[in-house]
Formats: C-alpha cells, structure tokens, sequence
C-alpha cells in the first residue's frame, strides 16, 4: 500500500509497504546516477525504456537532457500509483505532455516480447530478487531484458546498496552479480549517496551485451558546460569514476580471487 506523507526532514515522501520509495529532497541524486552515468557510457543512445521507476519523470526529464535520445518509453503497469505521483508529487517538474516520452500501463514481459532488439539503454527500478527467484523481475524477465537491447545495448538495475545486500547468510548482491554475469558479457557494479535510503547508500547493477566494456570511462564525458547548463547537483566525471571504488570486502565478494579468508569477506558482523 502506497501513501504520501508531508512536512518531513526529506519534503513529500512516498512510501510503500512500510518502506521509503522515493524522496523530495535527495530523489535527484538517485535520477542523476541511474541516467547520465549509463547513458554516457553508451556511443549513440537513441531510444530509452524505464521499466518502473515510480511515474518516470524524473529519470525521463535526466535521459531527455541528452540530445541523441530520440523516445524515452516508461513501462509500468500500476496506472493508479502514477496517476498519484502525478498529482501529488512531481518533484522533478518533469513536462509529461514532452512528444519524446510515452507511457504504457502494460505488463512488462508482455512489453518486451514485442520489442526484441529495439533499445540502447533499458533502466530497470526495481530490486533485482535472489536468483532463485522468477517472478516478474525474476531470470526470465533479465533474459527479456538482453534480447530487447540492440548490439551495443546497456541496461542497470537498482539496488539496495552494498550495506543492505552484503550482509550474512544471504549476500544478496554477489548472488545477484553471479546471475547477471550468466546473461551478460560484461557486468558492474556501482554506488552512489541517497540520505532516505536505509543506509544512506544506494547502488546500480550495470551491464552490457557487448564484451569487456569498461563502464568507469564513459563514452561520451560530459564538459562542464553541460553540467551547468543541465543543473546537474551530484553527477560529474569524477563521481562516475569513483562511483566504481568499493570497500575490500565488496570487492572481495563481487570479483573473488580465491585468496581471502571469510574474515576479509565481512570482518565486522
């Protein structure tokens, strides 16, 4: 059950089953990292689909600042929660009557059964469950996800972030990463500030068809004239590279060398 709450410390607050989806105040820096950080590293993004995401403006209103990006589709089949975003929130200002953008309050798997081969950036807001799982967001879905990508195709999925998904006996992102390198050549990981979440950290699966893709160096860096002229807060050339820099004990899980102690795995908990 969703509900906004007001006059908080973070301004609007959506929450849903108990948990905080998406804030005023610090929403942006999630907008800002799961677009231009992608989307940079792709040579020529021109059609972008948002799977979830709430009601999409603001990852569309990020996507639409990039002057290659021709269609932003957003896939969400909660009609009644967008319709809520929209009249309550609309946080980023986003304009949704923009020609570039379209909804479709459709079943995901059913949108991309019909789209093979179409996208070059697919952003996935939801958090990806344990491999064992197939339900909507399950191995199924990611399957569908690769085959809708073109050649060169990058997709992301959220996150809970390395302190919520690395802890004992689940370690829920190694599976996660374990799974995804499966179906795509070249995975990473990436983490970035947001205060609501739960531990004040969230983080990006990020993948590509297309082997040996080096997602610290973007494609195409933006110059600081962009930065100004998009009234970018968060994202910069520098925070796409450290994004990437994680804890010895992240590392340790997500790209194993077959040298560390359990201990160097997690050594405080």
């Amino acid at each position: 059950m969703a509900s906004l709450l007001f006059r908080t410390a973070f301004g609007k607050v959506l929450v849903f089953d108990g948990t905080i989806q998406i804030t005023q105040k610090d929403c942006w820096t999630y907008y800002e990292m799961s677009t231009h950080l992608p989307l940079t590293c792709h040579p020529n993004p021109r059609k972008v689909l948002i799977v979830g995401g709430l009601d999409g403006s603001g990852l569309a209103k990020e996507i639409l600042k990039h002057e290659s990006v021709e269609s932003v589709d957003h896939v969400e089949d909660d009609e009644e929660m967008v319709n809520l975003l929209k009249k309550h929130f609309h946080a980023s200002g986003f304009d949704y009557d923009n020609p570039k953008f379209k909804y479709h309050p459709v079943d995901a798997k059913k949108f991309l059964k019909l789209h093979q081969g179409e996208f070059d950036v697919i952003i996935s807001d939801f958090s990806v469950p344990p491999p064992n799982a197939d339900g909507l967001f399950g191995e199924s879905y990611f399957e569908l996800v690769k085959d809708a990508l073109k050649p060169d195709g990058i997709t992301i999925t959220l996150t809970s972030g390395i302190w919520v998904e690395m802890r004992r006996p689940t370690r829920i992102l190694t599976e996660k990463i374990r799974w995804l390198r499966n179906l795509f050549p070249s995975v990473d990981y990436y983490g970035f500030n947001i205060p609501s979440c739960a531990s004040g950290q969230g983080g990006n699966i990020i993948c590509s068809v297309t082997p040996e893709v080096d997602f610290r160096r973007p494609e195409r860096p933006l110059s600081e004239d962009q930065l100004a002229d998009w009234s970018l807060g968060y994202y910069n050339l520098d925070i796409h590279a450290a994004a990437f820099a994680l804890p010895q004990f992240v590392k340790n899980q997500l790209y194993p060398t077959g040298r560390h102690s359990d201990f160097a795995i997690y050594p405080y908990q």
